[in-house]
């Protein structure tokens, strides 16, 4: 049922959507009706698979609902651009923006009057699916509503959204490779303000779940991360939603001896991803053993067995002594700085970083993979 949910927002069949929530409420609610206390439960041989199936349910609800939110999403900004001046022009602008370009592009040229009651509608079919929350706190399923990430903090904020928080010439602007930025180097600095106003800075791994609507495009994407309980970061989270993080992919030094004459000077060749987002808590051991899981997944599958078998003696403390959360891409920078614009430089600096120490022949790699050498 629920991959026909996701299909029907998929294929705008809003239709469609509608008729399957009713069963899926009615289910929700015998299945809670129905799963007896925990502890009787955990003693059920058929515990483990049941549990597993569960997890994969929570996890599909959450995709729908962030599908849910990103078209309701891209709603609302078109509808906002239709007030421009110029509709055409304000179709384009969106358009760059990531926002009507997950919707058939064609479908955004239409009459301006006859688009805007159409958009109107869907708006507010959505709204009234959005407003029907249906959940097992036990397992905690959730269908978010229509505010799950947006209220009106982001639509107020969306200016500052946009902004930059780094330095990026264009020759360095490359958002197609933020994903994999990111996923080999999942390290982050996680920033915020404390009381004081001072940034806050937290080192930890990342998850980044990508929107499967979109290729090569970071800026619909998720990320997953946790904090110690004891960090204070956890309370300026709650209190301060919006946060920056930073990846920093290979760097090194870069000599002038790779150009062909003498007056030039040194620089530093480096990749990194600035992503602004917005920060929601994530409630209850299962969320939270969710993330972990998949970080390990990440890193160590081997060790998923050795997790499972765990005793919730101990299992149970170490989850409660963390802070999970997600994390909505507002906007998101990616800079790969090879000396892409002196091109007289290419075949020596990949030379001397190819023979170099492991970071540096990364960068060569990067320099192959940009089509800056053979």
């Amino acid at each position: 049922m629920l991959e026909q949910e996701f299909a029907a927002l998929q294929k705008q069949q809003l239709d469609v959507f509608e008729q399957l929530q009713p069963g899926k409420s009615d289910l929700l609610a015998e299945l809670s009706r129905l799963c007896p206390p925990a502890q009787e439960l955990q003693t059920d041989p058929m515990y483990g698979d049941l549990r597993e199936s569960l997890l994969r349910g929570r996890d599909a609800h959450r995709r729908n609902a962030v599908l849910i939110e990103r078209k309701l999403e891209a709603i609302r900004g078109t509808l906002n651009s239709l007030q421009m001046e110029n509709p055409s022009a304000s179709v384009e602008v969106y358009d760059r923006l990531g926002k009507v370009s997950r919707f058939n592009r064609g479908r955004a040229q239409f009459d301006l009057v006859e688009g805007h009651r159409s958009l109107e509608g869907e708006r507010h079919s959505h709204a009234g699916l959005g407003g029907r929350q249906h959940h097992s706190q036990r397992w905690h399923c959730k269908i978010q509503d229509e505010h799950r990430w947006q209220g009106s903090d982001l639509g107020r904020h969306l200016h500052l959204n946009r902004k930059p928080t780094m330095y990026l010439p264009k020759q360095f602007d490359h958002p197609s490779h933020a994903r994999r930025i990111i996923r080999e180097n999942p390290l982050a600095s996680l920033i915020s303000n404390d009381d004081d106003g001072f940034p806050f800075v937290t080192h930890l791994p990342i998850k980044l779940e990508a929107n499967p609507e979109v290729e090569n495009d970071a800026s619909h994407d998720m990320l997953l991360g946790h904090v110690a309980k004891g960090n204070p970061h956890a309370r300026y989270l709650q209190q301060r939603p919006e946060v920056l993080l930073t990846f920093m992919g290979p760097h090194a030094y870069m000599s002038p001896s790779v150009y062909p004459d003498l007056v030039r000077v040194p620089t530093w060749s480096y990749l990194a991803v600035h992503v602004k987002a917005h920060v929601r808590i994530l409630e209850g051991e299962e969320a939270k053993d969710a993330i972990l899981k998949q970080l390990i997944s990440d890193h160590e599958p081997a060790y998923a067995q050795q997790w499972r078998q765990l005793p919730t003696s101990y299992t149970e403390p170490m989850l409660n002594a963390i802070v999970a959360f997600e994390m909505r891409v507002l906007n998101i920078q990616t800079k790969v700085k090879l000396n892409q614009h002196r091109p007289e430089s290419h075949a020596a600096m990949h030379a001397a970083y190819q023979a170099g120490n492991p970071t540096e022949k990364e960068l060569a790699d990067w320099m192959r993979r940009l089509g800056m050498v053979a």
